[in-house]
């Protein structure tokens, strides 16, 4: 039988933690001003017209330049892509998370990994404020698909689907 934990909040977060996700990286900015972060929070809303939402803690530094420049890319990784996960995660300043793995960082919409499973630039069509978080809806511009298999976060850590 499940735990019941006292505290809803926590209860979700340990909940929210035992789903498999595919992981993403969300990206905004341009040169010295590119900005990314790893996420999960990244969900298709419609197909006509193509879409997407992120979930974007409005602390974060990707939250200003999303908002402010009104795209970003979400970079879908592949299942040997960890490393890059964990350097987006947080702790690293922005400038250093893009140093590896071939990020180009000119590009439309926000820095591109050259070696990503997907790549959906997307132009900021609505923002929705929270609790500590803003959902930005964007419609999809560009679309580039590479190979592989989706890069899995559960349970505090990275795997891929089973063969």
């Amino acid at each position: 039988m499940a735990r019941a934990t006292p505290e809803p909040a926590e209860a979700f977060k340990t909940a929210l933690r035992r789903l498999a996700a595919s992981v993403a990286v969300i990206t905004a900015g341009r040169g010295e001003a590119a900005v990314g972060m790893t996420a999960t929070a990244v969900t298709s809303v419609s197909m006509d017209p193509p879409s997407l939402l992120v979930c974007v803690n409005r602390a974060a530094t990707l939250h200003a330049s999303v908002a402010r420049t009104g795209r970003f890319r979400v970079t879908y990784l592949r299942s040997d892509q960890d490393a890059v996960a964990r350097g987006f995660g947080g702790g690293r300043p922005q400038h250093e998370r893009f140093t590896a793995h071939g990020w180009s960082l000119d590009e439309e919409g926000g820095p591109g990994l050259d070696s990503a499973l997907a790549s959906c630039v997307c132009a900021l069509e609505d923002a929705v404020d929270f609790g500590t978080h803003t959902v930005f809806i964007g419609r999809v511009v560009r679309v580039e698909a590479g190979e592989g298999r989706p890069l899995l976060y559960c349970d505090g850590g990275y795997g891929e689907l089973a063969a």
